[in-house]
């Protein structure tokens, strides 16, 4: 693949307005394009590429007006070929061989210039001419693949293009996605450090905490407050905690006497805690030293309530790599889908989120399933979710191994049971009695739960019972 310094203006009248250059230049953009088969049946390539051409001008026109971008650069591959168009001053192409612009733009998909030799090249000249931001589109597909592939997308940014990161992920699951990545100049006007505030509840993990520690205090955001809840640890946690805190004054330590389980230490966190952003963190777990900063970036710059990440999953020295659920926007489809449904966007630890988001949020008694309840209620009270594409947490295995013991998983499951039964309470509550809206996947996820329930355990009295006459003889 070459790439050629030259640019190609379409004869576009002077009097056109910015919105109709910019619908203009997207259709004929994809007249040059090969697109995959539209997926709806009844609708043919050409409807499919129509309406691809308006859900990119749709939100290009609405990008460009939002951040006053009035220089716009297209790069293609199909026919080696860059795309130039000034919104503003019509000049000639030979003038702008070297001209950069304040958004550079790469509308088709990137899969076939991830895959192909010229990718460093290519990523170098695109990049180089951007002065602020850089969107690149990608078609929709299987989530799992498309990710992995971006990753490559995204690493290589990040190694090669310190100044730049990937500030808003904009998914459309019709048609494809688009990935913003902004300079530092671009994150000047919102260059401002709020306090966050992390919630650690810490019981009994001795073993992991110092991991979890080391990678929340060596965040590359530096404005931070960790507020770590002892609920009553048997083993060196708290000793932990305090060696930690005489190190760095951003540890805030809340020492429970009595153990009141999980939701209850993430509650107490959340009274001592001062910062405008929440984002809880489990002691099992350990987090990317950039996460907060991204998190945090990407909620500002797309004006979102809340923000979730990927995560990986520790399990048997293996590691697995998830990517978050991209849910849709409508309250009652998030919580159909995201909480009922038997998607990944149900824990806490992989969200940002305004602190008004969370003081909304009633915390429950039973520790299984209490995140279901508390991202019940965030997603409800966040008009704007956005997501970060790319994995930031590390989610250790340890956990799963309570299931072993007989009594644990039934308390287990009744802690389940009740949150979930929280879930349809609050539910009741905000959208009414009829619930028919959250069906089939209210009743599989009930009907799944019941079907954890332990069937060895018999009537407590009657083992007891047995325990005594057994002694006896």
């Amino acid at each position: 693949m070459s790439i050629k310094n030259r640019f190609i203006n379409t004869a576009l009248p002077n009097s056109t307005s910015l919105v109709e250059k910019l619908r203009i230049k997207l259709k004929i953009t994809q007249q040059v394009q090969t697109k995959k088969p539209a997926k709806q049946s009844g609708i043919n390539s050409a409807e499919y590429r129509e309406e691809l051409a308006e859900f990119q001008y749709e939100t290009l026109n609405t990008f460009i007006e939002k951040h006053c971008i009035e220089r716009v650069t297209e790069f293609c591959f199909s026919d080696s070929k860059q795309f130039f168009f000034s919104f503003k001053n019509h000049t000639e192409p030979d003038e702008h061989v070297d001209q950069t612009a304040e958004l550079v733009l790469f509308l088709e998909d990137i899969y076939h210039l991830i895959e192909d030799d010229a990718f460093d090249t290519y990523m170098r000249r695109l990049f180089s001419a951007a002065e602020k931001y850089v969107i690149i589109y990608a078609s929709s597909g299987e989530q799992q693949t498309n990710h992995l592939k971006h990753l490559k997308l995204t690493d290589w940014v990040d190694k090669n293009k310190a100044d730049f990161n990937l500030l808003q992920f904009i998914p459309n699951t019709s048609f494809g996605d688009f990935y913003v990545f902004g300079s530092r100049a671009a994150l000047a006007s919102h260059a401002i450090f709020p306090k966050i505030s992390i919630l650690v509840p810490v019981f009994n993990t001795e073993q992991y905490l110092h991991k979890c520690l080391d990678s929340i205090l060596n965040q590359s955001y530096k404005n931070i407050e960790v507020v770590c809840v002892n609920d009553c640890s048997c083993d060196n946690s708290l000793s932990i905690l305090t060696e930690y805190a005489k190190k760095d004054g951003r540890i805030i330590i809340i020492d429970k006497h009595i153990n009141e389980g999980l939701p209850q230490a993430r509650k107490t966190a959340f009274i001592n805690s001062t910062g405008e952003y929440i984002l809880p963190v489990d002691s099992d777990d350990w987090i990317e030293d950039n996460m907060v900063e991204r998190l945090y970036s990407c909620l500002v710059f797309g004006e979102y309530d809340m923000i979730c990440c990927g995560y990986y999953e520790e399990k048997h020295n293996d590691e697995y790599c998830y990517f978050p659920q991209i849910l849709p926007e409508n309250k009652m489809e998030k919580i159909k889908y995201g909480i009922f449904g038997f998607g990944n966007s149900k824990m806490v630890w992989n969200k940002l989120a305004k602190r008004e988001v969370y003081e909304k949020v009633k915390f429950s008694n039973e520790s299984n399933g209490e995140d279901c309840y508390i991202t019940c209620q965030t997603l409800y009270h966040s008009n704007r979710v956005g997501y970060y594409p790319l994995p930031l947490y590390h989610l250790s295995y340890s956990r799963t191994s309570l299931t072993a013991n007989k009594f644990i998983a039934q308390r287990r499951y009744e802690d389940r049971k009740a949150n979930y039964n929280h879930i349809i309470e609050f539910c009741i509550e905000k959208f009414g009695h009829d619930l028919s809206f959250f069906e089939p996947e209210l009743e599989k996820r009930m009907s799944n739960i019941e079907k954890q329930k332990p069937k060895y355990i018999k009537n407590k009295l009657f083992s007891l019972l047995s325990i005594l006459v057994h002694a006896k003889n």
